[in-house]
């Protein structure tokens, strides 16, 4: 009895430090959890927000429309076409990055609800990070989202005449599916009181993308296809730059929120956005322009109404250049929120 009794009484630190529930493993799960906690619940919340809903549904909206817009024009309807749709993107991306930083800290910072999780072992850089991947995230998802409409808003073109026919699998597949996510989130709103900008941004993603790879599997006259055959690699990675934009755009606001209220921030975020448009062209050769956050390198339809492409090293390079920046705002985020004080 004695050596069954202190068999098990050696166990139990054996057991620890094989299952990390001890100091040392407490220590090391410390330092990995916090940020992906922050993250998860920062994507969750960021979703939830009524602002996303309606950001969202507004620029697919939006991009349902541009082929009508395009064809008032002269010539050249695809591209004007191409060029519409990119900068809805770009535009409701912009307003959707700095509500969803705004919401996600600005609002803690002003309710004095991130004292509860400062008051944990975690800190402010750990905040700031779990804070930014969850932006991120929420981004990321919104861009697929509108990424899908626009493969079906090019797939489907610029009617030339009232009599030319429309393209029925991008209406009945893609818009069916845009119907029945909208009615699926707002049943599941009524009857479990789930809520409804998270359950249509869940069903978006998986019905939408489904609804998408049909109607691009099926040419206009139902007839079978390779879902790639009406992929442009251009417009992929036109729409991959803006993901990045989007991203910078949603640290600068991130930054701006550790010091500044909801419409400060907002308008912070619209100053960056102006600046990295037009900034470098109006500094010139001058030594500051390449302080400037400019967005110019990740705007690329311009070059592609001129008949360029984008390479893999025009790619590499603009996607370095933004890593780099973007690291930049969080650094000075993090020194910025370092010193502000949220009690």
């Amino acid at each position: 009895m004695r050596r069954s009794s202190g068999a098990r009484r050696g166990s139990i630190p054996a057991e620890r430090s094989r299952g990390g529930t001890g100091p040392r493993g407490m220590t090391s799960t410390t330092h990995r959890t916090p940020v992906i906690a922050i993250a998860s619940n920062t994507c969750t919340e960021a979703i939830r927000q009524p602002i996303h809903a309606i950001l969202l549904l507004i620029g697919i909206g939006l991009l349902a429309v541009n082929p009508l817009v395009s064809a008032f024009t002269l010539g050249d309807d695809d591209l004007l076409l191409l060029e519409l749709a990119l900068s809805t993107i770009f535009v409701c991306g912009m307003f959707l990055a700095a509500f969803t930083a705004a919401l996600s800290l600005g609002e803690e910072i002003r309710r004095h609800t991130v004292l509860a999780v400062l008051a944990k072992p975690v800190s402010r850089a750990a905040l700031l990070l779990g804070k930014f991947l969850g932006i991120a995230v929420a981004l990321a998802s919104a861009w697929w989202i509108w990424g899908l409409a626009l493969l079906l808003t090019l797939r489907h073109g610029v009617p030339m005449r009232p009599t030319d026919p429309l393209d029925g699998p991008v209406l009945a597949l893609g818009g069916g599916g845009l119907v029945l996510s909208i009615l699926l989130a707002f049943a599941e709103n009524w009857r479990r009181r789930r809520s409804f900008p998270a359950r249509l941004v869940r069903h978006l993603l998986t019905i939408g993308t489904a609804g998408t790879i049909a109607a691009l599997s099926l040419d206009p006259e139902w007839r079978w296809q390779s879902p790639a055959t009406d992929l442009d690699g251009n417009v992929l990675g036109a729409a991959l730059l803006l993901l990045e934009a989007m991203l910078l755009l949603g640290a600068a606001a991130l930054a701006a929120s550790t010091r500044l209220g909801t419409m400060a921030t907002l308008a912070a975020t619209g100053a960056v956005f102006l600046v990295g448009m037009v900034g470098a062209s109006i500094a010139g050769s001058a030594a500051w322009r390449h302080a400037l956050p400019n967005l110019q390198l990740l705007w690329v339809s311009d070059g592609l109404l001129r008949g360029g492409e984008i390479t893999a090293r025009v790619l590499i390079a603009q996607s370095a250049w933004c890593a780099a920046y973007t690291g930049g705002i969080l650094a000075l985020a993090v020194a910025l929120f370092r010193t502000r004080d949220v009690g």
